[in-house]
């Protein structure tokens, strides 16, 4: 085994990395060249019927070789024949880069295409360390009330959305902060999952802005410390709308030393822009800006106006129709039909549904222009939520006292420990009820919740499921029956915690 082939067996096995930064280092400059030529490679084969079609084609092979050239892409296709060639060795290909196994533990089959195609097992040390990567943003957090408040109602807001969203929960992360630097959206995309209104205003980049905004993100980081750190500069809205979305964002990185992702839609408006978002990204470097494609011709344009080194970290979303990439079925296209959202056909019983929900924050959506908050956190679309985040909240500040000061009494009025006597005890609202024998069911679109163990929970689960009585008529209802306070108490209260009682009330 070659220098090269133990470096790569290392990475695919359970190395892990502590930032974007460190996997790149992990390979050579010579090693990143092919990588980003693969990676332009693999975007036309996904997104472009014709071109995948011509490479086991005699007569478009021309084509194909011209337009790789065109395009960036120095390797022949047949560097990474056994991924087009034969589809049942390929799924076995990606099964083994993504399951985590050791390369020591793969079929003599493949692993000789590994040893005839050194480039099949360069693109899997590449995936393999992408997804290795450990987030230790989080660091240093104040120790106070409000932070654990905070920290506790986040945490039922992420068990509540891998309880509700299932395999999709698995790709969110929870950042605590996203700010709107402008009202509305100019792109208008067909699939928005936001149903963005038409662009209206934007913050400008006035000196009184520039102070508010400043004041803000350090209220933030002397607010939440590290925890500050997730957080990003669009919601419904498009950066590039912005004419100083990089300044705004750079004054972010000032304060707090964190790097806000990116996402753009509009990638061809002004290639200047986007080379300068990609040169501030890739002084970490790091994994962004990512791009939504919304067509076929608009990819072959993106790949004929940048290199595919300086796309290396940049994600394209392929969201064109029909594309593998499935829409989120929110926002416009909540009353679309599945066949309508692009994306791979689902088997019949298959483990997962159809995504619901493109939101991924749990904590605050602020948009700069109305000066409006929101506490929010993801779910699936529906008639009540149908932009896929629950709200919480909502309120307004004028200014950077008063924009704390909202933060401090949302905290405080809606992040209670445990739930107020007052408010309606209710279960959450994509939750089925079901009695059993000992207990009862929570039945969530992907996941069940047995709730037994002990006699009170059949009498807590039949109150609590009419969503009628209060926590404190919850009690003195169970207390009539002489089931004991503290049995009730803890009871509700690991209810409470496991995010399976609606707190969308206390915001009412």
């Amino acid at each position: 085994m070659n220098k090269k082939t133990m470096r790569l067996s290392q990475i695919l096995s359970s190395h892990t990395f502590a930032s974007y930064a460190d996997v790149v280092n992990s390979f050579s400059e010579k090693d990143l060249c092919l990588i980003a030529q693969m990676k332009r490679f693999f975007e036309c084969t996904e997104a472009d019927r014709s071109f995948a079609n011509a490479l086991n084609d005699d007569s478009g092979k021309h084509d194909v070789r011209k337009r790789m050239r065109d395009i960036g892409i120095a390797f022949e296709p047949q560097a990474l024949a056994p991924l087009w060639k034969q589809p049942d060795k390929a799924s076995r290909y990606w099964d083994w880069v993504f399951d985590g196994k050791d390369t020591l533990k793969i079929d003599g089959d493949l692993e000789a295409d590994l040893k005839t195609h050194p480039m099949l097992h360069l693109w899997a040390a590449w995936l393999r360390a992408r997804t290795q990567m450990v987030n230790t943003n989080a660091s240093d957090v104040p120790d106070t009330e409000m932070i654990r408040r905070f920290h506790a109602w986040r945490q039922r807001r992420i068990a509540a959305t891998q309880s509700e969203l299932g395999h999709y929960a698995d790709q969110i992360d929870h950042p605590i902060f996203a700010f709107e630097l402008s009202k509305g959206c100019s792109m208008s995309c067909a699939f928005c999952g936001f149903s963005s209104e038409k662009l209206s205003a934007v913050f400008d980049d006035t000196p009184e802005n520039r102070r508010l905004w400043s004041q803000i993100v350090r209220d933030g980081y002397a607010m939440f410390g590290d925890a500050a750190c997730g957080a990003l500069c669009y919601y419904a809205t498009e950066p590039y709308d912005n004419a100083h979305y990089l300044d705004f964002i750079k004054d972010y990185k000032m304060i707090t030393g964190a790097v806000v992702c990116t996402a753009t839609a509009a990638p061809l408006h002004d290639p200047a822009w986007l080379r300068r978002l990609i040169r501030f990204y890739r002084e970490g470097p790091d994994p962004w800006p990512r791009i939504s494609v919304l067509s076929l011709p608009i990819l072959r344009k993106i790949h004929d106006t940048y290199s595919p080194d300086e796309l290396r970290d940049v994600t394209l979303l392929l969201q064109m129709k029909n594309a593998p990439r499935m829409k989120a079925k929110s926002g416009r296209t909540r009353h679309y039909k599945n066949e309508h959202l692009g994306g791979l056909k689902i088997p019949k019983g298959a483990a997962f549904i159809p995504q619901g929900s493109i939101a991924c924050v749990s904590g605050f959506l602020v948009n700069m222009v109305d000066k409006t908050i929101k506490l929010v956190s993801p779910c699936y679309a529906s008639n009540q939520w149908p932009h896929g985040y629950r709200e919480f909240a909502k309120t307004t500040f004028e200014d950077a006292k008063s924009y704390r000061a909202a933060i401090e009494k949302m905290v405080e009025t809606h992040m209670p420990e445990n739930p107020l006597p007052d408010s309606r005890l209710a279960f959450r609202d994509d939750l089925r009820f079901e009695n059993q024998p000992n207990g009862f069911l929570l039945l969530s679109p992907n996941k069940k919740h047995h709730i037994g163990g002990h006699p009170v929970f059949k009498e807590i689960g039949a109150i609590v499921d009419k969503g009628t009585y209060s926590y404190r008529q919850v009690m003195e209802s169970l207390l009539k029956n002489d089931t004991s306070m503290v049995d009730i108490d803890l009871s509700l209260k690991m209810l409470y915690d496991k995010g399976l009682l609606d707190e969308t009330n206390t915001a009412r």
